[in-house]
């Protein structure tokens, strides 16, 4: 949650540098990346599993995770995985 700061318009402000990635090359599908990146109970299935990703997508995963902590007070799951027994 460190990473985070909400705007004067209540907007969510995503501020971790460390991962990121250059919007100039953005097809029109969104930005597709390839690279393994972020804190395991954060990540969205596709990260854990390999495949290629949209960055943004999995941003809002993310947030998601972070929103579902501050609210009811733990993690949703471990990881993002079917056989986590949280996720489903």
């Amino acid at each position: 949650m460190d990473n985070l700061m909400i705007s004067h318009y209540l907007e969510l402000k995503i501020i971790d540098f460390g991962f990121a990635s250059d919007l100039g090359e953005i097809t029109e599908n969104g930005q597709i990346l390839k690279t393994y990146l972020g804190t395991q109970g954060y990540q969205a299935p596709e990260l854990i599993y390999g495949f290629e990703y949209d960055g943004k997508m999995v941003d809002i995963f993310a947030a998601g995770v972070v929103l579902f902590m501050m609210v009811v007070g733990r993690p949703p799951f471990e990881e993002a995985r079917d056989e986590d027994a949280c996720y489903h």
